[in-house]
């Protein structure tokens, strides 16, 4: 029997429903999560998604930001889920109680994607294996190559650290309220022989302003940080053409202009 909560979504909070049961249960086949497997399920809403993690038996952490959601959840769950009330984006997440090389499984809030991955990614240890549906586009972005448009930090920042698998298509009549876009769920499992560099932090922010004015040639957006004689030197002798823009740069090409710039600082 289906239960009517009542419960009003909330369209500031990004609140799109699934419920095919059919797709929910792909996502947690998909997420390769079996008995025992800790997991964190980020936006719960009602715990369509809960329910089924709960049956292969998952021992399931939710986070959910709507505390309208909370009696819901409880009164569903109870003592079988670990619920917290909160933003996952402020948490911090080896401070949940859940040990390292655990899972990720959500039905993401669109507006919170990229900013989820990039905290992702600072906690890989913890879960290297995620599994979550997202905006469509959103996910095409991760997926993007150099030169598209889709492609930027997103994409160059989640290849570098994870191996990121597009699952399939989620159309709009499958959640209540229907959103205005397709979804789509993809897996993230850690990447083998990940590039070793030794100043990651200054490799990312190379990339960033590298990124910073798309329309423009990296010999400008790095003036902000080598000298008119470094982007001359590096011009000079450098391995990248700094006419061409950040966005037409592979990963490979990227490492190459970290090399060489760093003898210049």
């Amino acid at each position: 029997m289906k239960i009517d909560y009542n419960h009003k979504h909330k369209k500031a909070l990004g609140q799109h429903f699934l419920h095919d049961k059919n797709i929910i249960r792909k996502i947690v086949r998909e997420s390769k999560v079996t008995n025992g497997t800790e997991v964190l399920e980020v936006g719960p809403g009602e715990g369509v998604l809960t329910e089924e993690l709960l049956s292969i038996g998952a021992k399931v952490t939710a986070v959910e930001l709507d505390k309208d959601l909370v009696p819901i959840l409880e009164q569903r769950f109870g003592d079988s889920i670990k619920l917290i009330n909160w933003d996952i984006l402020r948490l911090k997440w080896d401070e949940l109680g859940i040990p390292e090389g655990s899972a990720i499984v959500a039905n993401l809030p669109y507006q919170i994607t990229s900013p989820f991955v990039f905290k992702a990614i600072t906690y890989r240890n913890f879960f290297p294996n995620i599994t979550i549906m997202i905006q469509k586009e959103v996910a095409e972005r991760i997926m993007a190559g150099p030169g598209t448009k889709a492609y930027g930090i997103l994409s160059l920042k989640t290849q570098f650290y994870y191996n990121p698998e597009y699952l399939f298509t989620v159309p709009p009549h499958l959640f209540t309220p229907p959103p205005k876009v397709d979804s789509a769920v993809i897996r993230l499992t850690p990447r083998e022989n990940q590039p070793s560099i030794k100043n990651e932090k200054f490799f990312w922010h190379l990339v960033e302003t590298s990124f910073r004015n798309r329309r423009k040639m990296l010999r400008v957006n790095l003036k902000s940080i080598l000298s008119k004689e470094g982007i001359a030197s590096l011009q000079e002798s450098g391995p990248i053409d700094l006419t061409r823009r950040g966005e037409t740069l592979n990963e490979e090409e990227f490492i190459s202009l970290y090399t060489a710039i760093l003898p210049l600082l």
